[in-house]
């Protein structure tokens, strides 16, 4: 009998095994790092080897070189607290009154970020923003394959390797199939944001979280229209330590998807590092970069680029302006201290004891007498 799908440290937690097992002998289990894992039940396994055949990582997955880069950022004031330029706001808003099926991550009414179905104005609206957590794929990828066979339209938006997973439990591309991956900079499990919200929020009266948006870079709790939690993203521990690369999953470190050429029809993300005193166009702040990886895609942004403010870029500046497009996260230092802490304490205390210095200094270096000296110091440079 089957006992191992993929080497552990490879897995990413798509599903795409689940997924694909007749017998429904796979299920979601954790590790002791709070992980996502394929769960084997070898009463029901038949040993054929599904699973195996059709996990990303034991396949060569293709790679697209991209075609063409765009700076983009939506005409719509709906998207106006859209995480970027609102560009996966629009897309999946296009599709869903085109009639086409939308599969992306929300947040389910516990606050459990799953692929779904996109099917109401709510259901965009909460798609709309970043969340900083590992989504639950499910049995999204059965669902999508069954639509696709009745000649329906789908667009698929989530991380790279979750893309990956799709495409693979499809064995191969699909015309009716579209892609949408996003600049990803690693997943925490789950566990860990529930972890914390339960210790922010003893209560759990919570009803929303966010991150971006509204009130970019603040990890914000909501009670309905009433904020329960709000620090910044240097001041709050999960947020902070997520920016840094701390908490996620082990894979993410050496993730084969952080590269240049892709796996999805679209890459998109924040143009992080271009020069706006070079731009044509009158963008706003926020701005999204596109990457056309394929025909298909080509012909969607024909349909849909009217509703941007949008210019070709190069792409060499959008890989230039974000490590992830050169390589994966990196693993900090701490990383094997918080390991060992998790296993002992969970993540709360794990955190505290890993991480409590960097917002300690986050804090003296956010002080008012701080800030202004630094303020003189880049004044004095300035005039010399």
């Amino acid at each position: 009998m089957i006992s191992q799908i993929c080497k552990k440290e490879d897995c990413t937690g798509c599903f795409a095994c689940m997924n694909i097992c007749p017998r429904k002998a796979i299920s979601v289990g954790k590790d002791e790092m709070g992980c996502t894992v394929p769960i084997i039940d070898n009463q029901k396994c038949v040993d054929c080897g599904l699973c195996i055949k059709h996990c990303p990582a034991n396949r060569s997955v293709k790679f697209r070189t991209p075609i063409t880069c765009y700076a983009a950022q939506s005409k719509s004031n709906e998207d106006k607290y859209s995480s970027s330029g609102g560009v996966a706001s629009v897309f999946t808003r296009n599709a869903v009154n085109s009639g086409v099926s939308v599969y992306s991550t929300l947040f389910d009414k516990n606050l459990k970020p799953i692929v779904k179905k996109i099917e109401t104005s709510e259901d965009i609206e909460n798609a709309r923003s970043s969340k900083y957590v590992q989504s639950y794929t499910g049995l999204s990828f059965t669902e999508i394959k069954r639509e696709l066979k009745n000649n329906q339209k789908v667009i698929f938006i989530g991380t790279p390797c979750q893309s990956a997973g799709l495409i693979s439990f499809l064995n191969g591309k699909d015309e009716n199939l579209l892609t949408v991956d996003l600049v990803c900079h690693g997943t925490p499990p789950y566990t860990y944001l529930e972890e914390y919200l339960d210790y922010i929020d003893k209560n759990q009266v919570r009803t929303d979280v966010s991150f971006r948006g509204k009130h970019d870079y603040m990890f914000t709790v909501y009670k309905e229209k009433d904020i329960l939690y709000q620090r910044t993203q240097e001041l709050d521990l999960y947020f902070s330590s997520f920016y840094k690369g701390l908490i996620c999953r082990k894979n993410c470190y050496n993730c084969k998807y952080a590269q240049q050429s892709r796996v999805s029809d679209f890459t998109i993300g924040d143009f992080w590092g271009i020069e706006r005193s070079t731009l044509n166009k009158n963008f706003g702040s926020k701005i999204s970069m596109v990457f056309i990886n394929s025909e298909k895609a080509k012909q969607f942004w024909r349909i849909i680029k009217d509703q941007f403010v949008y210019e070709e870029r190069a792409i060499k500046e959008a890989v230039n302006g974000n490590p992830q497009l050169r390589y994966p996260s990196i693993m900090p230092n701490k990383r094997l201290k918080f390991e060992k802490n998790y296993v002992k304490y969970g993540f709360v205390k794990a955190i505290k004891k890993s991480w409590r210095y960097r917002i300690l200094l986050n804090r003296i270096l956010r002080s008012p007498g701080i800030k202004e000296l630094r303020k003189i110091r880049y004044e004095l440079k300035r005039r010399k």
